[in-house]
């Protein structure tokens, strides 16, 4: 069985009936996310892990709230590991996964109805 890219459950029942409110989550999702995961790459590449750290912890809210259940894994293990594992290739491997994950999600959630 093939896990869900998102569930908008959660986010729905925060915005209490408010499909304008969705839809501007989603939006800010599509449009900040990936220039998060760029600059979290980034800031890997540059040996900055505080910066990895941080950037991770900034998106996982919106991860959690869109029911991004692909996502979460990802993102609490860069967060948790990057202090053990900052010479390792692994981040750089989760960061990829994440990237590429993200973009998925994005695109989904563009097709929705």
């Amino acid at each position: 069985m093939q896990i869900p890219l998102y569930d908008l459950r959660k986010l729905e029942e925060i915005a209490k009936g408010n499909k304008q409110f969705v839809d501007k989550m989603i939006q800010l999702f599509i449009d900040e996310t990936p220039k998060s995961v760029a600059e979290l790459k980034s800031a890997y590449e540059n040996g900055d892990y505080e910066k990895v750290k941080s950037i991770a912890h900034r998106i996982k809210p919106s991860i959690e709230i869109l029911g991004i259940a692909v996502l979460k894994d990802e993102i609490n293990v860069i967060k948790a590991h990057i202090a053990e594992l900052k010479s390792s290739d692994h981040i750089g491997k989760w960061t990829f996964k994440l990237d590429t994950l993200v973009n998925d999600v994005v695109a989904s959630l563009k097709n929705r109805e």
